[in-house]
């Protein structure tokens, strides 16, 4: 789903994404994908402590969007420091940050980036909270009828899920992961919308709306 084209009547979205597309979507339930006190699979790998990456050119991977903005608030709102540059990776950074297959197969460290930083593990540090990076949405004038069979499907194929992650931890052994590992990361994860989700992610808006009301579109370009 794209926030130019209403394509798809129902999906996930990163949480950015849905931001946008608020007028022409809709919430599908409470159904999102959150982490609670570490997300285990966003990290920022550097050469030096955070706090030092004053000035620094870090590299960040082309498949987030969400997460980036989460590492932008957490440098400048946080850490107080202002990297010189946002880069792609593969070109020479000071750090750099990977989601999802590669930031796991990654986890145990990278060579000569000595400091790993869980992005989840940092925000919940900072306010208490779990952090939401997306959320389910459907598009708005859909027959109600079609909206309650979406949630039901969508609520039977997460219960389904969580019930079999045997099944999944036998078939992500690519990732060089134990099975107790990649069923510790499945059941890590938040499918549900709660009450400190909900605080979340209005204070994770609040910082990027800070930025544009202030004038300053450094956190979303």
């Amino acid at each position: 789903m794209s926030a130019g084209q209403d394509q798809l009547d129902a999906g996930p979205v990163p949480l950015v994404t849905w931001f946008a597309l608020e007028g022409r979507y809709q919430p599908l339930g409470d159904y999102c994908i959150a982490t609670g006190e570490r997300a285990r699979s966003i990290f920022m790998f550097s050469n030096r402590p955070i706090e030092a990456l004053e000035g620094s050119v870090i590299g960040v991977t082309g498949e987030t969007s969400t997460s980036v903005l989460l590492l932008k608030v957490l440098l400048t709102h946080r850490f107080k420091v202002e990297p010189r540059k946002y880069g792609t990776l593969g070109e020479l950074s000071d750090a750099f940050l990977l989601i999802g297959d590669e930031a796991l197969r990654n986890r145990k460290g990278v060579l000569s980036y000595p400091y790993r930083y869980d992005l989840g593990e940092e925000w919940h540090r900072w306010t208490g909270l779990p952090f939401v990076f997306a959320r389910w949405a459907v598009r708005r004038g859909l027959e109600p009828k079609i909206v309650e069979r979406l949630s039901n499907q969508l609520n039977s194929s997460i219960d389904k899920g969580l019930a079999n992650v045997d099944s999944i931890a036998k078939n992500r052994r690519d990732l060089g992961m134990s099975h107790d590992e990649v069923t510790e990361y499945v059941l890590s994860f938040n499918y549900h919308l709660g009450e400190k989700e909900y605080r979340s992610i209005e204070l994770f808006r609040s910082f990027l709306d800070r930025e544009i009301n202030g004038g300053s579109e450094s956190l979303i370009v």
